[in-house]
């Protein structure tokens, strides 16, 4: 069941990237009809930077809304740790940083590209980005927001 045929709700993803920036997996969300943002799929693994860059941007423009049923969801079905090729969440979550990215609103023209600092509390660095700026500019942005946050 979809929210509506406009797709009324804010498009988002997140961009995992390994510690030494050589590795990327893009996570594709959805949104049900309670407004809960998760991730559906992850793609598999990439080494290309550039590549998994403007892959992101063309997975989330596709992003749509989906139900789902969370009642016996677990943590080993984090589409992102599946296909990270690591047998536990806890490797995982050691290895990999992550970039939420998500519209600021429905008409999905402007997005916030936010990485959190800390689980603890609520520090984050972000910088906004559009689809309409260059993948250049989208690379710019991601390595800038990715080196800060492992400084």
């Amino acid at each position: 069941m979809s929210i509506n045929k406009k797709q009324d709700f804010e498009k988002c993803a997140t961009f995992y990237f390994t510690k030494d920036l050589s590795k990327f997996i893009v996570g594709i969300w959805s949104q049900n009809q309670n407004r809960i943002h998760y991730e559906v799929t992850a793609l598999p693994v990439m080494e290309n930077f550039e590549h998994a860059v403007e892959t992101f941007w063309k997975s989330i423009l596709k992003s749509t809304s989906k139900e789902k049923d969370f009642k016996n969801n677990k943590l080993t079905d984090w589409p992102a740790f599946k296909v990270s090729g690591f047998k536990t969440v806890k490797a995982f979550k050691n290895e990999y940083r992550k970039m939420f990215v998500i519209a600021f609103n429905s008409s999905n023209i402007i997005y916030d590209c936010r990485i959190n600092l800390s689980d603890e509390i609520d520090y984050s660095i972000h910088a906004t980005l559009s689809p309409g700026n260059s993948l250049k500019e989208k690379m710019r942005t991601f390595k800038f927001l990715m080196e800060k946050s492992l400084e």
